[in-house]
């Protein structure tokens, strides 16, 4: 008895092909890997039943660029770490927002975990209230100083830690629940998420009350970048570009400029793109710095504007930068603090509130996994907040 040798016509190979790449690009961490090596072992086999030459030779060819391409892919993930790092989050929490690119769902608590090859880098629970807003502390209405909005990304949020550890609920504790604490900062976000805050009336809608009333903003370098949208999360955040005369614009979404959502969403998966093609669009340092500072000075000014009696102040990431920075990235950063000094904003720097930080980072990370601030580090910021702003 004869056994019929299974065989897949080239069509049918490339279906099934495409079908496990989309899985593969859906469910799994580094899927590219997975991914150039299906396509490596599909282009092969057609070029092993194929009779033309001119196929085998194509084919050969480009299976050595895949195979080139997914062994780059693979050096990224692994020098990275993205390839041992697993996610777990207990329910699905942000929702995708017009004016924000993404927000989370409003009155949901989740879980928020990360392994390092099975081991906890962290284990922390997110709750949001019914604005939306990551949960602060009580206040004591009756003796009320005032209020605090705090805006940024994940420094702000407090990512990695409780609710109860973040920099922003720490600060309405360490002030006896005198000051209420609104914490409109998000994971992701940047400087253009808080001007579409302040002109889109989601603070407004928000925050009612008048009286001594307080905006600190936490910036750190990458802010430049995402104000010019070339993050890879940040595909639909909103989009500022500069008028003639300098003046900040809403223009939309940056995805209405690029390429669809879901085609974007896993090109993104990629580390090759993601960190390397993603971002060729660092072509006008000079304009990106621009566009950022205009994004700033606009947002304080439409906060004032808002709340005229309002005090806005930047708690400014001076020294985050790695050993092996690029010199031009720090004077461009060193710049933007020089700008913001002369246009009379109140600028806190972070080598005063956390002078060893830059050779002591395992006392002020999360872990050598994760390098957002530790429950340390959003007290220490909390404590300086509430002696040297709040007393203003």
């Amino acid at each position: 008895m004869k056994i019929k040798k299974l065989y897949l016509s080239p069509p049918l190979l490339l279906i099934l092909s495409t079908i496990i790449s989309l899985l593969i690009l859906k469910f799994l961490i580094a899927p590219f890997i997975y991914v150039g090596s299906i396509w490596i072992a599909t282009i092969l086999l057609i070029c092993l039943s194929s009779k033309r030459n001119l196929i085998k030779i194509v084919g050969i060819n480009l299976a050595a660029v895949v195979f080139a391409l997914t062994v780059f892919e693979a050096y990224l993930s692994f020098k990275s770490g993205e390839f041992y790092l697993k996610r777990e989050v207990s329910s699905e929490y942000y929702k995708v927002d017009k004016f924000l690119g993404f927000a989370p769902n409003k009155g949901r608590k989740i879980n928020y975990n990360i392994f390092y090859n099975d081991k906890v880098v962290f284990n922390a629970d997110y709750s949001f209230d019914e604005n939306g807003l990551r949960i602060s502390p009580p206040f004591n209405d009756r003796n009320s100083k005032g209020s605090v909005l705090f805006f940024g990304d994940s420094f702000t949020f407090g990512f990695g830690v409780n609710d109860n550890e973040t920099m922003p609920y720490q600060v309405g504790v360490k002030t006896n629940g005198k000051y209420r604490i609104y914490n409109f900062a998000q994971s992701g976000y940047g400087p253009h998420q808080m001007l579409s805050q302040l002109e889109h009336d989601i603070v407004k809608n928000v925050v009612s009350y008048k009286e001594n009333i307080y905006a600190i903003y936490q910036a750190i370098p990458d802010h430049i970048n995402r104000s010019a949208g070339l993050s890879y999360w940040d595909y639909h955040g909103p989009r500022y570009v500069l008028g003639k005369d300098k003046e900040v614009i809403f223009a939309g979404n940056f995805d209405d400029i690029s390429l669809p959502k879901i085609i974007l969403k896993y090109l993104n998966k990629s580390l090759i793109y993601r960190d390397l093609l993603g971002n060729i669009r660092f072509l006008n340092r000079e304009r990106d710095i621009d566009l950022y500072i205009a994004i700033v000075l606009t947002a304080k000014k439409n906060f004032e504007k808002l709340y005229p009696y309002g005090k806005f102040h930047i708690i400014f990431w001076d020294n985050r930068f790695p050993a092996d920075e690029k010199p031009e990235e720090i004077l461009e950063w060193t710049k933007v603090h020089r700008y913001f000094i002369d246009k009379g904003i109140n600028v806190h720097l972070i080598s005063n509130i956390l002078p060893d930080y830059p050779n002591n980072r395992l006392k002020y990370d999360i872990s050598p996994y994760d390098k957002h601030p530790n429950v340390l580090t959003h007290r220490l910021i909390a404590e300086y907040i509430g002696k040297n702003i709040l007393t203003q």
